[in-house]
């Protein structure tokens, strides 16, 4: 497994196997007890977790001609879609039914 910071408080974690999958599920797991357990944990650990990304996103969007609403909802939109599909990869392992949801999306994006 590699860890890359990719901000402030971001992390893009790289999974080269199922074995690894199995360990970044229990990791995640273990930080939602430990949110649980401990609430002022959730600022530190939630902090930026969608302006962070969306913001950005939004920005780009705008560069390239989209209306600014409309850029940061397909920039949340866009984030919402890319998280739940690493659950889901998390959860079941299934990289290609994953592979061809987020292949889906994009198709969808781009023929809005």
């Amino acid at each position: 497994m590699h860890l890359l910071p990719v901000g402030h408080n971001a992390v893009l974690v790289e999974v080269a196997s199922p074995a690894e999958a199995v360990s970044l599920a229990t990791w995640a797991r273990n930080r939602s007890l430990a949110v649980d357990v401990v609430p002022g944990a959730r600022t530190v650990l939630l902090d930026g977790i969608v302006s962070n990304w969306v913001d950005p996103l939004t920005e780009l969007g705008v560069r390239h001609g989209f209306p600014e609403d409309q850029a940061r909802a397909s920039a949340r939109l866009g984030l919402a879609v890319t998280r739940g599909l690493l659950l889901d990869l998390l959860a079941t392992g299934d990289r290609k039914g994953v592979d061809a949801a987020m292949e889906r999306f994009v198709e969808l994006m781009y023929e809005g």
